[in-house]
């Protein structure tokens, strides 16, 4: 009995830490940016696949960008999910980019198929093992600026009243497109695309600083 109360329990123990590892990513930051990352060492894109991942059940992939491609936004089966229709996750992935050296959607395109954009805000609960930086949750982002050095952490939800529904995120020119996903999902995009006059190069980082 009690031998068999203990393979149960390593068959739980095992499962349970398959579920955590699907929160994943392989993208790498460059040196310059590790002002982006949290107190935990997560870089943007790790804690864009725990936030992301928050509403499917704990499981999201952030691959690592290909160059001349930016992460595809929402797809259409997606348009009410709280999770990738926020400002905070999308500075978050814009982020992710940018600390590789690459290009972002701009936020008109990415928020295109969201029928209720949240700015500046995070509904769901943040999952306790990561720490969302305060620069997520502004309604905007500057990407002429480098790291804001007086902002605290912590993983609470950060309000910020708002009554618009668009937002200054932006950035200029042309760039390709490809994507994070769903660990098991049949409704994300998982292939590259491409996308004219939505993204553009980088100029810069995002303000710093973590909540």
């Amino acid at each position: 009995m009690a031998l068999a109360v203990l393979t149960l329990l390593a068959i739980i123990i095992q499962f349970l830490g398959e579920v955590f590892a699907q929160i994943t990513t392989n993208a790498i930051c460059q040196p310059s940016y590790s002002w982006m990352s949290n107190s935990l060492g997560q870089n943007p894109c790790l804690v864009t696949a725990y936030v992301e991942g928050v509403c499917n059940n704990g499981q999201w992939n952030v691959p690592k960008l290909p160059l001349g491609e930016v992460y595809l936004p929402p797809n259409a089966a997606q348009s009410t999910n709280p999770c990738l229709c926020s400002t905070v996750s999308y500075s978050l992935l814009a982020a992710c980019s940018i600390c590789q050296g690459l290009d972002f959607l701009r936020w008109s395109y990415y928020s295109s198929n969201c029928t209720g954009p949240l700015l500046g805000k995070f509904v769901e609960p943040i999952p306790p093992q990561t720490a969302v930086p305060a620069w997520a949750y502004l309604d905007g982002m500057s990407l002429c600026l480098g790291p804001a050095s007086n902002a605290p952490e912590s993983t609470a939800f950060v309000p910020t009243s708002t009554s618009s529904t668009s937002s200054s995120f932006s950035t200029s020119t042309t760039a390709s497109t490809t994507s994070t996903s769903p660990v098991s999902s049949s409704s994300a995009p998982s292939s590259v695309s491409k996308t004219p006059s939505n993204a553009g190069a980088i100029a810069g980082g995002v303000v710093g600083g973590e909540s």
